[in-house]
């Protein structure tokens, strides 16, 4: 067979494809974002704080989820306390995003859950633009402290000089 003969356009026409349909290409996360949710003794959100971790292979493990809690807590110098942690993963294939209109809003694999036990989370593939809206919610509590010190008077009594009284 003559190579001059041989047709590579569909070579050139794959690659141009490729180009156009970049952003909805499925990757596994490599990032996440983590907000700290600061609430008041009555749950009402005095401020929010947002951080970037990096993921491995697209897991948050159990360890580096107790640090991130652990240095929220550390962040301000008000006292907080770990609430509750909610993840929110978002999951989907680039067919449903070409598919995605206006009325299709349920066909989106969203998920919102709430750790009851701190374990390793894992964040599905999905189309890289949608990297970004994987989040994990940190909620912490201010601790109701009083800004005075508790002073107990200790009192001792003298037994040795305590006389019994008879009649």
């Amino acid at each position: 067979m003559d190579e001059e003969h041989e047709d590579f356009s569909w070579i050139d026409q794959s690659k141009e494809m490729d180009k156009e349909l970049h952003p909805f290409v499925t990757q596994i996360p490599k990032q996440i974002n983590i907000f700290y949710i600061y609430t008041t003794p009555n749950y009402n959100i005095g401020k929010v704080r947002r951080e970037t971790v990096k993921l491995e292979q697209g897991k948050l493990s159990k360890t580096a989820l107790e640090t991130l809690i652990k240095s929220g807590k550390e962040k301000d110098e008000a006292h907080y306390r770990y609430v509750r942690t909610f993840i929110y993963k978002i999951g989907c294939d680039p067919k449903q995003v070409l598919e995605y209109g206006d009325d299709s809003l349920d066909n989106l694999d969203t998920q919102m859950i709430e750790l009851t036990d701190l374990c390793d989370v894992q964040f599905p593939s999905c189309v890289g633009m949608f990297h970004n809206i994987n989040t994990v919610y940190i909620l912490l509590q201010k601790t109701a402290l009083s800004l005075q010190k508790r002073m107990t008077k200790r009192v001792r009594f003298d037994t040795s000089s305590r006389k019994t009284r008879r009649n």
